[in-house]
């Protein structure tokens, strides 16, 4: 095979190789590129696990607190029940609550009904008997009635720790659904990767049959280059020679072409 027909397959080779690294070049930018994207991602979804986690925690503290102040109040109910049992064995066996509920129905009765005088006095003399024994429960009634407001304080405490609870368990979700979605682009980020290597390993591939097809690109060129300039100075000697013989047809008077003396002239015959 001649030179030049080696040097051609041998460039059209080296083209191809090098259409090859450009497409490797461009797929790993891409590749590249796609992990750029699935990063900010990930960003984006940490911002938001980040938040949710913030207001649960929140969430969480308020319950903290809540629980804390119920327990307070609960112990304080345990307490003042115990008096209000030790206070109702020494009390006079009767039903304070009951004489408290009849006494308010009579005192609503004489305020808005319209009675026969009679049957005003007959309420007004059972109301007076009504205070006059619920004195003698003044303090069990109080205990009583702060018992009651203690129990009420802490079913009140009771349903914000269900209401907190509820918003503290949906910015949960919320977190637990940014992590997901996180550990899933990290998979795809993974695959990615291995695509890179994969891409890499080929491109590092190339370019070095790349590196050994330009080296003999290079070495055909100079080889091709030494015989053109052995070529070359052939040429010139053999010109010299026929500019010799020229010359001596000039001295002996023969008629030169134009050719023949730009001949004897570009080797200063003239």
């Amino acid at each position: 095979m001649k030179k030049t027909d080696e040097l051609k397959i041998k460039l059209k080779e080296r083209d191809e190789l090098k259409r090859e690294v450009a497409i490797l070049r461009r797929e790993l930018s891409g590749l590249n590129s796609k992990k750029k994207d699935l990063i900010e991602i990930i960003k984006n979804h940490n911002r938001k696990a980040e938040d949710a986690k913030a207001k649960r925690d929140k969430f969480n503290s308020k319950i903290q607190e809540l629980k804390k102040e119920r327990t307070t109040i609960n112990s304080a109910i345990k307490d003042l029940f115990a008096t209000y049992k030790d206070l109702r064995q020494g009390a006079p066996n009767k039903d304070f609550k009951r004489m408290e509920m009849e006494l308010k129905r009579l005192e609503w009765t004489l305020q808005t009904r319209v009675l026969k005088v009679e049957k005003e006095d007959e309420l007004v003399k059972r109301i007076e008997e009504l205070k006059a024994d619920l004195r003698d429960f003044k303090d069990l009634i109080h205990l009583s009635n702060e018992i009651d407001s203690k129990k009420l304080k802490s079913k009140k405490i009771h349903s914000k720790i269900l209401g907190y609870s509820q918003d503290s368990q949906k910015h949960h979700e919320d977190f637990l659904e940014n992590i997901k979605e996180i550990r899933a682009i990290e998979v795809k980020i993974d695959d990615v990767n291995k695509e890179k290597d994969s891409v890499t390993t080929k491109l590092d591939e190339v370019k070095e049959v790349l590196k050994s097809k330009n080296a003999l690109v290079k070495e055909v060129s100079s080889t091709l280059e030494s015989e053109e300039k052995k070529r070359r100075e052939k040429s010139t000697e053999e010109l010299k020679k026929e500019a010799k013989l020229v010359y001596e047809r000039f001295k002996n008077g023969e008629k030169l072409s134009t050719d023949d003396l730009f001949l004897l002239q570009r080797f200063g015959q003239l």
